[in-house]
C-alpha cells in the first residue's frame, strides 16, 4: 500500500502502542472490542489510515478476520432486510407511487447493501487466502462505485 497516514487511534495501531506485540493473546483485548471497532479497521483500511505491510499480520490473525467477517455480514444481512421491506412497501403500500425521499431511503439502503456485501465476500476471500492486497483491489472497486462512503 502506498501514501499510507496512520491514524493513531485506530484500534489496532492504538493496542499495538499500548500493549505491544501479543495484544491479540492477552486479555485486553476481547471479541467485542473487535466487532465494536470493526467498521473503523475496515475503513481505515480502506482510506489507507494503516500501513498493513507494519499491522497487517494482526488483521490476518483468524479472532480479527474471522469478527471483522462476522460484523459485515450481519450488517449486510440488516440491509438486504430492508431493502426487501422497503420494496414490500414501495410495491404493494404505495404502488410504485413513493416520493423521492422514500426513493432515497432504498437507494440508500441498497447501497449500503452492496458495500457491506463487497467488504465481507472480501474479508471471506482474504481470511483464506492470507492475501491482504485484496484489500487494495475492495478499496478501488468500492471507490469506483462510489461506495466507499457509506461505511458508518
Amino acid at each position: 500500500m502506498q501514501n499510507v497516514t496512520e491514524n493513531p487511534n485506530n484500534f489496532i495501531i492504538k493496542n499495538y502502542n499500548k500493549y505491544g506485540e501479543n495484544f491479540l493473546n492477552s486479555h485486553y483485548v476481547s471479541i467485542e472490542d473487535i466487532q465494536q471497532n470493526a467498521i473503523y479497521i475496515i475503513r481505515d483500511i480502506l482510506n489507507k489510515k494503516i500501513d498493513l505491510s507494519k499491522y497487517g499480520r494482526f488483521i490476518l490473525e483468524p479472532v480479527v478476520i474471522a469478527n471483522l467477517e462476522i460484523v459485515f455480514v450481519n450488517k449486510a444481512r440488516y440491509y438486504e432486510y430492508l431493502c426487501e421491506s422497503l420494496e414490500y412497501t414501495r410495491v404493494f403500500k404505495y404502488k410504485e407511487n413513493i416520493s423521492e425521499t422514500q426513493y432515497n431511503i432504498e437507494l440508500k439502503a441498497r447501497n449500503n447493501y452492496k458495500t457491506y456485501i463487497q467488504i465481507a465476500q472480501t474479508l471471506n476471500n482474504i481470511k483464506y487466502s492470507q492475501n491482504i492486497t485484496e484489500f487494495d483491489i475492495l478499496a478501488n472497486r468500492l471507490k469506483a462505485e462510489n461506495l466507499i462512503y457509506n461505511l458508518k
